[in-house]
């Protein structure tokens, strides 16, 4: 069993081999992301999902390109199960992963329990408290992450990455978008339309595979 503390929960939490937990709510009533509960539901199978992944490949090469042999420093933003972890491009011990479903992050932590930080919780402030900005290689939010992050979100995870690093945005096309998604077509819009003004300032690679838009910027403020 792999114990680790939430950053936004003072309670700490187990993650390790037991049933997936759901998405609880946090103390004196607040809620914890009961939005992202259908995550908890799809998280023992969401792996064969992303067997076939389209972009997978892409995103191999994007990272080894610019990293080489050696492991970036990394914030996996909607990390999942996993998916970039899995890649085999990140050490688990130089990786950050936020996840807004407790049973996605469940899986992640089986499968590589040596994670240095894993965060429950939305994409904001509040969640990365203590992260150091602009102290990662590489900040990923891949598989229609964006769509949850909004535009500014979008400029802060940039502020994330280091000068010199790099900012990898994986956004669903809206008419691609699969159900279990759960983003309704104003949210895919304004996640794609946010990467790609993102990607025309700081003059950025966009790649369309198979319904998905990959967007490549370089980092830093």
């Amino acid at each position: 069993m792999h114990e680790l503390t939430s950053q936004t929960n003072p309670q700490s939490h187990q993650y390790g081999r037991k049933i997936a937990p759901a998405t609880h709510i946090f103390p004196e009533g607040q809620s914890f992301d009961t939005d992202f509960t259908a995550f908890d539901a799809i998280s023992s199978y969401y792996d064969d999902v992303l067997a076939t992944h389209p972009t997978r490949k892409a995103i191999i090469q994007a990272v080894g390109r610019r990293f080489g042999a050696f492991a970036p420093r990394a914030l996996d933003v909607g990390a999942g199960t996993g998916f970039m972890l899995d890649t085999g491009m990140l050490a688990p011990a130089l990786t950050t992963v936020v996840d807004p479903s407790r049973g996605m992050l469940n899986h992640l932590v089986v499968k590589h329990p040596k994670t240095a930080r894993v965060l429950p919780g939305r994409w904001d402030q509040q969640t990365l408290h203590g992260t150091e900005r602009g102290g990662f290689d590489l900040v990923s939010a891949v598989g229609g992450a964006p769509a949850f992050v909004g535009y500014e979100g979008l400029r802060e995870l940039r502020e994330m990455a280091k000068s010199g690093g790099m900012l990898l945005l994986e956004n669903f096309l809206p008419d691609d978008a699969p159900a279990y998604l759960g983003a309704d077509r104003s949210q895919l819009i304004e996640g794609l339309n946010g990467a790609r003004v993102l990607k025309n300032e700081f003059r950025g690679l966009e790649l369309v595979i198979e319904g998905r838009s990959l967007i490549i910027i370089n980092g830093g403020n």
